[in-house]
């Protein structure tokens, strides 16, 4: 009688796992019910010694948040899922690590355009660092090396784009970029000594040719001779490593500021 039993158990026990996994292939092609990923992002400060410059806040689709709504001046996590952070880890980082600010939305159950805000509280630049994981926290897509130069008060705003289903995950981080923002962080580059005073001028001078011309007939030939010369300027670090580049004020605010212009130049076509 108990061996009876035990095959009508393993009976059971077979057909209850089929069903499980009949269910989990439907949710997997369902583009309705993606659950099926991580998005976690990272801010901190390019200088290695300084807390994080600004806060973070990221809007969903469907306009749930998590993050520091600089509204309401109140911390929230509306998406299911989702949690904001202070973190340190002075044992990956060092004794004296800073701490950064990290929002992370497990399985996330909108897909589409996420709106990502950063906001300034203090004077500096910003380092931020975008994750994709899949189901299982495997790294599906990573960027990093995000930067702006921000001012206390100063908004700065990316697109961020996620999409799953089944086996295919579309996804994308884009700085938004326009002639104001720019201009400021140029000018806020030369002002703050993050880029020499001869080299500042110089690049100031060639902004001040395209302003005239902007909006009416962008002179997009100056546009392209700014991106020439900070690229020039940039190959003078080509023999130091990544890893301190990331932490060089100098080299960062040149690298930002033709990824900008470049985008913004992109826009004007």
């Amino acid at each position: 009688m108990k061996k009876y039993i035990n095959i009508l158990f393993l009976i059971f026990l077979f057909f209850s796992i089929n069903a499980t996994a009949d269910i989990s292939s439907e949710e997997d092609i369902d583009v309705k019910k993606p659950r099926h990923g991580i998005i976690a992002i990272r801010c901190d400060s390019v200088f290695p010694n300084e807390g994080y410059p600004a806060e973070i806040l990221l809007i969903s689709p469907d306009g749930k948040k998590v993050g520091y709504d600089y509204e309401t001046k109140k911390e929230v996590a509306e998406i299911r899922g989702s949690g904001y952070f202070t973190n340190v880890q002075p044992n990956l980082e060092g004794p004296d690590s800073p701490p950064w600010r990290e929002l992370e939305v497990m399985w996330p159950d909108t897909m589409g355009k996420y709106i990502l805000k950063v906001y300034g509280i203090k004077d500096s630049m910003y380092d931020l660092s975008v994750s994709f994981e899949d189901r299982k926290g495997n790294f599906i897509d990573y960027q990093q090396g995000l930067n702006g130069v921000i001012s206390k008060g100063d908004l700065h705003e990316y697109i961020l784009y996620y999409s799953t289903s089944h086996d295919i995950f579309l996804s994308s981080v884009k700085k938004v970029v326009d002639f104001n923002l720019i201009d400021k962080q140029l000018r806020l580059s030369v002002k703050r000594g993050y880029i020499d005073k001869k080299l500042g001028k110089e690049l100031l001078n060639k902004w001040s040719k395209f302003k005239k011309s902007y909006p009416k007939n962008p002179n997009k030939e100056v546009l392209k001779e700014l991106i020439d010369r900070i690229e020039l300027e940039k190959q003078k670090y080509k023999d130091i490593r990544e890893d301190e580049l990331i932490h060089m004020a100098d080299f960062v605010s040149l690298d930002l500021l033709s990824k900008d212009i470049k985008s913004f130049l992109e826009e004007l076509k």
